[in-house]
């Protein structure tokens, strides 16, 4: 039994505190039996989905900014995933509206092309360090020239080729841009081309992901695992 006074409050914290490591190491057992019963019975489970879009690189008022050709982003909103844009060019953000002044383009996005002359063959590598089922992104541009078709392929871990999307863009397409989207399992690489005269002059934005159920439960497994080192740690 707890003294009354301060120690009272301390152990009222601590059997709150525990209270609350219950629920959530509940909370992962759920997440784990929902996700192990629907795999079993051959039923995607409800998972999130991660977006990378290009926002919060700092313009500085500009137009663009110059960034690495290889382009990492680790544990993307705590998915467990990182992601990878390896450049086939000259990776640049820009400024949509500032570039277009299109009101249906306000946001910032990617545009791996050496300016103001130049080619880029090979397009935008993306690659996964774990496998996800659900890739898209958002591509086009303001109506310049001709960049048919635009254009996403998947390839699993072995480097062979999964799926692929294309969408006409022509001389006279304006934004909003087109979405590209594949759905296919084991998909750990994807490679974003554009055609036309000026190839991959394209821009490319909201870059999203679902992981593979696999990596969901890990995620639960991973989440439990530290809760019961937290309780062992306050029982010790």
């Amino acid at each position: 039994m707890c003294a009354f006074s301060t120690s009272f409050f301390h152990c009222h914290g601590l059997r709150k505190d525990g209270a609350n490591r219950m629920r959530n190491v509940r909370s992962s057992m759920l997440l784990i039996t929902i996700t192990l019963l629907t795999v079993a019975c051959g039923i995607a489970p409800a998972v999130p989905y991660y977006t990378i879009d290009f926002d919060s690189f700092d313009l500085a008022g500009g137009l663009y900014l110059d960034v690495p050709e290889t382009l990492t982003f680790n544990n993307v909103d705590g998915s467990g995933i990182n992601v990878t844009i390896i450049a086939g060019a000259d990776n640049r953000v820009y400024d949509l509206l500032k570039f277009g002044n299109n009101p249906n383009a306000t946001s910032q996005a990617l545009l791996d092309w050496p300016w103001p002359d130049g080619s880029n063959p090979t397009g935008t590598t993306i690659q996964f360090n774990k496998s996800i089922s659900s890739f898209s992104l958002r591509a086009g541009d303001f109506g310049f020239d001709d960049d048919v078709p635009l254009e996403i392929t998947t390839f699993d871990a072995q480097d062979i080729p999964l799926a692929q999307d294309t969408v006409i863009w022509n001389a006279s397409s304006e934004p909003p841009f087109a979405t590209l989207s594949v759905t296919a399992p084991g998909i750990r690489k994807v490679i974003y081309n554009s055609g036309g005269f000026y190839k991959n002059s394209t821009f490319i934005d909201d870059i999203t992901f679902v992981p593979e159920p696999a990596t969901v439960l890990l995620l639960g497994l991973g989440g439990l695992a530290l809760l019961k080192k937290r309780k062992t740690r306050t029982v010790e």
